[in-house]
């Protein structure tokens, strides 16, 4: 069924040039979407970690309090 449909897709695209370079740009801007997106994730990743280590160096730690009566 779906190797049916596949034929019968590439067979039309053939005919429809325009619409094959429509179908190729649109996945090439979609990948590249998502190219970007695991980009921005792991600058968000870095950046966190970076800040985490920053505080732990600058903040000083506080100390525990006891619950005294």
């Amino acid at each position: 069924m779906i190797r049916q449909l596949a034929r019968t897709l590439t067979e039309a695209l053939r005919h429809e040039p325009l619409a094959l370079s429509l179908v190729t740009i649109n996945a090439l801007f979609l990948l590249a979407g998502l190219y970007g997106l695991r980009e921005i994730t792991h600058a968000v990743e870095r950046k966190d970690t970076l800040l985490t280590q920053l505080a732990d160096r600058c903040l000083p730690v506080a100390p525990k309090k006891e619950n005294g009566g």
